[in-house]
């Protein structure tokens, strides 16, 4: 018992995480967002989402822990996970009708982009790339997404 208790420690270990690849994304709640006062310092993916829903949970467990995503996701923007079960005012607020929904806000707070329905790890590394580039200021989304 106590050498799988071992076992299990050391595979959900940060460092071996890091070993195999894959980053630990650091999700703050929407409070936590924008402090009064403060000036963003990266663009702010916002994920709305909900235990029950199971695209949700397969995005979580497919697209995000790619190194790929994971590493853009963690260097280039502020993370914000809202589940739209125990926030219901967040989620109204930015009239999320389905989930999951990620959107995407500029340095000034305004959306760059809003993806609805379940993203695989080419959509989503090319929506973060399209923020993180700055494409988003010259063109659209499809116009983007449909290069080759």
């Amino acid at each position: 018992m106590a050498f799988c208790l071992l076992v299990l420690c050391l595979l959900c270990s940060p460092g071996l995480a890091a070993a195999r690849g894959t980053h630990q994304l650091n999700w703050m709640g929407h409070g936590q967002m924008m402090p009064p006062g403060r000036v963003p310092d990266k663009p702010v993916l916002i994920y709305f989402s909900a235990p029950w829903c199971y695209l949700c949970r397969k995005m979580q467990r497919l697209v995000f822990p790619d190194p790929e995503v994971s590493a853009m996701m963690s260097r280039e923007f502020n993370l914000v996970l809202v589940d739209i079960s125990v926030e219901e005012k967040v989620a109204e607020g930015y009239s999320i009708k389905q989930v999951p929904t990620t959107i995407f806000l500029d340095l000034n707070g305004n959306p760059a982009l809003r993806l609805t329905g379940y993203q695989n790890r080419a959509a989503m590394g090319r929506a973060l790339r399209f923020v993180t580039m700055g494409h988003h200021h010259r063109m659209s989304w499809e116009a983007f997404s449909s290069r080759p």
